[in-house]
């Protein structure tokens, strides 16, 4: 009963800190319209997509030196390795690799719509393939975790 508790809060935390990670992450003025979005129902008229494949991951390679390329690579996989972790500590196996698949998928497809619609970031595709990356990632290290853990008591026991 505990652990369904504790996991049920990691999950609320992570998820909030997800969120305003995602939309909120430019600036106060951005959070504010997009509150503002909401309670008004007007959208803003500004939006960029970016639909072809590789081609933002490509640019921010190009520009390495610069700390926003490094973030853009790095925190799109690490926004989401806690969703494959968690995933991970209670599914193991394909279906669970196919769970933080699929759940990653359609909340970072979420993250980029919201992103578009309220014009608080842009939709790219290259950030869906990093946030299902980072999830596959957090999965594959809980996996490998279990795989340590299992390893250890068998030694010991």
């Amino acid at each position: 009963m505990v652990w369904c508790v504790l996991y049920g809060l990691c999950w609320t935390v992570y998820l909030a800190a997800l969120a305003y990670a995602v939309l909120f992450k430019a600036s106060w003025e951005e959070a504010c319209r997009f509150v503002e979005c909401l309670s008004t129902g007007i959208l803003p008229p500004k939006r960029k997509v970016h639909l072809q494949l590789f081609e933002s991951t490509r640019y921010f390679l190009q520009h390495w030196e610069y700390s926003y390329a490094r973030w853009n690579i790095y925190g799109n996989l690490l926004l989401f390795l806690p969703l494959g972790l968690l995933t991970g500590a209670v599914k193991k196996g394909w279906k669970g690799a196919c769970l933080a698949l699929f759940f990653s998928f359609i909340l970072s497809l979420g993250f980029e719509t919201i992103q578009y619609l309220y014009a608080i970031g842009e939709f790219d595709v290259d950030d869906i393939m990093l946030n299902v990356a980072g999830a596959q990632a957090g999965y594959g290290l809980a996996s490998l975790a279990r795989i340590v853990l299992r390893y250890g008591k068998s030694r010991n026991g």
